[in-house]
């Protein structure tokens, strides 16, 4: 990545995380605090089930979906010798691990925050009741760590645009379902939208002359 590439590939990656944003806006600004939001929800999806088994389906499958050409393109990179696509999608993966996985599984039992239909309110730090597991999200993590990922390579309008909805339909599909609270989902975007922006950055770092240079400092 070079300094002009720099501001295309900000733009991409503030466009794809913005309808989020504004779905996250409008749900406070239009229905007001987290409980209200999902009290609301759970309402409206006993009114609508054909849109409560569509938001199923996008929470349950949505990530999947974007794993498949993630890696399919990591394969075709590797047998086309193409390796800074290679070292890209090699990047994405470290990260998506260490910060998707790790980093939120930590954060989970660390908080304790519990989710909209937990029985009991209050938080439990350094808990491992699945009920308390609410921030941050998971999901929304997975979803846009790919989706951003997925932009920032090779990036173009029409993907940026279908990436940023689809994304956006299943982290809202964790809201809708009263799995997370709209505050849940936006830092789950923090950590997943960290992935993204960071596999351009640390694809072309020299790790193996870090490691011998933090050696010779001894």
């Amino acid at each position: 990545m070079t300094r002009r590439d720099l501001p295309v590939l900000l733009g991409h990656w503030l466009a794809c995380c913005l309808p989020l944003l504004l779905v996250l806006g409008l749900l406070r600004l239009s229905i007001g605090s987290d409980a209200a939001v999902d009290v609301f929800f759970r309402a409206h999806r006993a009114a609508h089930p054909l849109l409560h088994r569509l938001f199923t389906l996008a929470s349950d499958w949505g990530n999947l979906c974007l794993y498949a050409p993630a890696a399919a393109t990591l394969i075709l990179a590797w047998r086309r010798g193409n390796r800074p696509r290679v070292r890209y999608w090699l990047t994405f993966a470290a990260l998506q691990f260490l910060l998707c996985f790790l980093v939120v599984r930590i954060a989970k039992i660390s908080l304790g925050v519990p989710r909209p239909d937990a029985s009991n309110r209050l938080p439990e730090p350094w808990t491992f009741d699945a009920s308390h597991h609410a921030r941050p999200s998971g999901h929304t993590a997975e979803i846009f760590g790919q989706a951003t990922a997925l932009t920032l390579d090779r990036p173009a309008r029409w993907k940026t645009l279908l990436l940023a909805c689809f994304g956006t339909a299943v982290a809202f599909s964790r809201i809708y379902l009263s799995w997370h609270s709209p505050s849940d989902v936006f830092f789950g975007l923090l950590v997943g939208a960290t992935v993204g922006i960071f596999c351009p950055v640390l694809m072309d770092v020299d790790w193996k002359g870090l490691v011998r240079a933090a050696r010779n400092t001894r």
